[in-house]
C-alpha cells in the first residue's frame, strides 16, 4: 500500500498547488475570467457550493459536511478493498488517484 500512499499524497499536493497557483497566483478570484487559449481554454470563477454541476446547491452546511463524510468513507472503504485484495500496481496507482482527488474536494469543502 505503499505506492498507493505516495500516489495519494503527490495528487493531493498537486491538486491544491495549482488550485492555490490558479485562484491566488493568476488572481483569478479578482479577475473573475482568464482567456489561456481563446476560445478553446478560458479560466472562469465559480464556486461549486452542491453536487455535480450544482445540484442541491442550497450552502448547507449539513449538505457540505455531509459530503465531506462520504468522500472520506468511500476513499476508506476503496481503501480497505485494494488492501485486502493483495498488492496490485494498478489497484494502488488508481486507489491513489481516487484518493488524492477525493480528499482534495474534501479539503475544499470544508
Amino acid at each position: 500500500m505503499r505506492l498507493a500512499t505516495i500516489i495519494t499524497l503527490t495528487i493531493l499536493a498537486l491538486d491544491q498547488a495549482l488550485k492555490w497557483a490558479v485562484v491566488v497566483g493568476l488572481n483569478l478570484a479578482e479577475v473573475l475570467y482568464i482567456e489561456v487559449l481563446p476560445p478553446w481554454l478560458n479560466l472562469t470563477m465559480a464556486w461549486n457550493r452542491g453536487v455535480n454541476f450544482g445540484l442541491f446547491a442550497d450552502d448547507s452546511v449539513w449538505l457540505r459536511f455531509a459530503l465531506v463524510a462520504l468522500a472520506l468513507v468511500v476513499t476508506a472503504w476503496v481503501w480497505f478493498w485494494v488492501k485486502r485484495e493483495g498488492p496490485q500496481p494498478m489497484a494502488q496507482i488508481a486507489l491513489g488517484f481516487l484518493a488524492g482527488g477525493a480528499l482534495g474536494n474534501a479539503i475544499d469543502r470544508v
